[in-house]
């Protein structure tokens, strides 16, 4: 059921997956007069900001909250422009982004808006695309974190080739970008058999669930345009010379399945930013907070290790 939050803005909730106590979701205005969605957790002894993946939405980190609720920590988490109860750039379901910058100065300006609610210090934690706007926000120096964990961030796409991507930056200049990518439509989560994202079929039918109570939080497949800013965006951070100087400590976790993200670009950032360390997760598909419990222990392990090192 949708419910409304102190906030004023509302979520989807699922017994079977409920949000962390104290939830406040709100509308955030952006400068450019976009209206977005995000929501944060109490105050704890720190904060988890949250940038999630492409077709993900606030709801899809519940439990990644919960969990976080249990460390000690306060939790962020936004709908990207464009996908979600967010604005959307496109109509018809088609993920689009005019660049990938725009992401991360959303992102800023809503953290901005939750500040009170969110004490320091702050770890970042991007998934897939997220892993990348927050990439993007650290060597733009938009963002002052103690630390980030990416996990499968998408730095390079593994059935997505240079030739494709070039395409697409022509297609979108010939003012094609808000079309779907060629073959592209709305199918916001295929069958559990059909998926690439989790082994897990109890947690990937919460996401079937919810889209079945909101089906406007589907998203189908990207625009060209979107595609063509994720080339740009991808080649701009792995060329970048801002990470042999990158001073924030990063943790990788790279899907050991991984069908969707090239995993041999996460151990190019490890090579060379001086303060990454990459974790490759065993078993684990390209959603690994949405997997089975033993594959998300191995994130967790990974995750505590990683803040006990930075004295949190």
């Amino acid at each position: 059921m949708k419910q409304d939050t102190p906030g004023g803005a509302p979520i989807v909730h699922l017994n079977a997956d409920p949000p962390p106590a104290g939830l406040e979701a709100r509308w955030l205005t952006m400068a450019d007069g976009a209206r977005l969605r995000a929501a944060a957790c109490p105050p704890a002894a720190g904060s988890v900001l949250i940038a999630p993946g492409r077709t993900e939405t606030v709801e899809k980190y519940f439990e990644t909250m919960r969990d976080l609720a249990g460390r000690g920590f306060a939790c962020f988490a936004i709908d990207h422009r464009g996908q979600g109860l967010s604005d959307r750039p496109a109509k018809g379901g088609r993920g689009h982004i005019d660049r990938f910058r725009t992401y991360g100065m959303d992102f800023a300006e809503a953290v901005g808006a939750f500040e009170p609610m969110l004490p320091r210090p702050w770890l970042g934690l991007g998934h897939s695309m997220g892993g990348l706007v927050m990439l993007e926000l650290l060597l733009d120096r938009r963002l002052d974190l103690s630390g980030a964990i990416l996990s499968a961030p998408m730095t390079g796409l593994v059935l997505v080739t240079d030739a494709h991507l070039v395409a697409a930056s022509v297609l979108s200049r010939l003012g094609l970008s808000k079309k779907f990518v060629p073959g592209g439509h709305l199918h916001p989560a295929p069958p559990f058999e059909e998926n690439e994202v989790t082994h897990d079929r109890r947690r990937y039918q919460h996401i079937i669930d919810r889209l079945h109570v909101a089906p406007e939080l589907g998203l189908g497949d990207p625009t060209i345009g979107w595609t063509a800013a994720a080339h740009r965006a991808m080649r701009r951070v792995l060329a970048s010379r801002a990470l042999r100087a990158l001073d924030t400590p990063l943790l990788i976790l790279s899907a050991g399945d991984d069908r969707l993200v090239d995993n041999d670009t996460h151990a190019r950032i490890a090579r060379l930013a001086p303060s990454a360390a990459r974790v490759e997760v065993a078993g684990a598909a390209h959603e690994i907070l949405t997997e089975s419990d033993p594959v998300r222990e191995k994130f967790w392990t990974a995750f505590d290790a990683f803040v006990c090192g930075l004295g949190i």
